[in-house]
């Protein structure tokens, strides 16, 4: 049902004398959904200038320490152990895959890593490989011409895409589906978590792992931290206290 530009008018109006929906709903005798599609866009004066006064705030926190890369210099020093960090956190891992592998919906941080990918180690433009998932409502020339000029890479080594049905769900803003990128190279893949592994140890570990980044790290619980009460009963059952505490909760002897 199309509502004259008199009740819209009416409806901000009211909204913007701080009635609810539902008051302006029984004035108006409108649905609430109506109400809502017409005060989008129509904000007041005072809640554009709270909106913008927030997004300054947030600019400005996220800006706070910044400075701290003036006096860093650009070297594979750094970006060596940048883009290791960053495949560490987002990359496939060994064995589960046995080249470099990075998925993400993130433009700039595909680029960074890929940016700092060829920098970092010598790299065969050829072996750069790359495939998007989009969904059906997507123009994929479009898309492919996007991620191709933004990561240099030609649009001969992408692979075919992956393209899903789009929901009903709302997706966020600018999104440009997703991009899986690969470098056929296991030895690269290695170095690049053993670094990452090694960052790992040295900032927050004081123990030298065995094998693997978190083996060996977990010291035995002393003696006298467990409970009486368990320890006694260990002691009727003929069990060491672990031993019981995985009886008391369910598992079988």
């Amino acid at each position: 049902m199309r509502y004259s530009s008199l009740i819209v008018t009416k409806a901000r109006k009211l909204s913007e004398d701080d009635l609810t929906y539902r008051e302006i709903s029984k004035i108006l005798n409108i649905s609430n959904s109506n109400i809502a599609i017409w005060r989008r866009g129509h904000l007041k004066n005072s809640s554009r200038k709270i909106i913008k006064s927030l997004e300054q705030k947030r600019e400005l926190i996220k800006k706070t320490d910044c400075n701290m890369f003036n006096n860093i210099p650009t070297s594979t020093e750094i970006d060596k152990p940048c883009c290791a960090l960053i495949y560490g956190c987002e990359g496939a891992k060994y064995p589960a895959t046995n080249c470099v592998a990075l998925t993400n919906s993130e433009p700039k941080l595909v680029k960074t890593f890929v940016t700092l990918l060829r920098k970092s180690f010598k790299i065969e433009e050829r072996k750069i490989k790359a495939y998007l998932q989009i969904h059906n409502s997507f123009e994929y020339d479009e898309i492919l011409h996007y991620w191709s000029k933004l990561l240099n890479i030609p649009k001969k080594n992408f692979y075919k895409p992956i393209v899903t049905i789009a929901g009903g769900k709302k997706h966020r803003r600018g999104y440009l589906g997703t991009c899986t990128l690969k470098y056929y190279d296991y030895k690269i893949q290695l170095r690049l978590i053993g670094i990452y592994e090694e960052y790992m140890r040295k900032s927050i570990f004081e123990e030298e792992s065995d094998s693997g980044p978190f083996q060996g790290l977990a010291k035995p619980r002393p003696q006298g931290l467990v409970s009486s009460n368990l320890t006694s009963s260990a002691k009727e059952d003929g069990q060491d206290g672990n031993a019981r505490v995985l009886k008391t909760r369910g598992s079988n002897p």
